[in-house]
């Protein structure tokens, strides 16, 4: 009986797999995220008891609009320009806000210039603002 019920319903049950496969993935890859990145106030611990330091790693424009007080942007696409910046703060806890897209990408290029003590804020921004802490915005010229 249950052999005929899966004989006859066979795309289902391979749709309902693929669908719970899928969900899986994304919630081990969101788990191993959240895993390795710190809430906002946890950043807030590391800056006030370490030498620890905010990267924002999002374009220039985006940075302007919603930035942490004392962070500094460092665009992913301008990374190598600012190698000097990135040397002399590699002994340093760099915490990022990151560009979702190049992260891996930019944790990858920081390590190779010598900075192997990083985490980054989960969910970056975003989260910092959910949790009602001071963001600040440029004036534009």
């Amino acid at each position: 009986m249950i052999y005929n019920f899966i004989i006859k319903n066979i795309f289902i049950i391979i749709i309902i797999f693929i669908i719970i496969l899928t969900l899986l993935i994304i919630e081990i890859k969101d788990y191993q995220y959240k895993k390795n990145g710190v809430t906002p106030q946890e950043a807030i611990k590391l800056l006030n008891n370490n030498n620890a330091i905010i990267i924002d790693l999002r374009e220039e424009n985006i940075f302007n609009n919603l930035y942490i007080l004392n962070s500094i942007n460092i665009p992913y696409n301008k990374i190598n320009e600012y190698k000097n910046t990135i040397i002399r703060h590699k002994k340093s806890l760099i915490i990022l806000i990151e560009n979702k897209k190049n992260n891996k990408a930019a944790t990858n290029l920081l390590k190779s210039y010598g900075c192997n003590n990083m985490t980054y804020i989960i969910d970056g921004i975003e989260s910092w603002k959910k949790s009602d802490l001071p963001t600040y915005k440029r004036e534009q010229k």
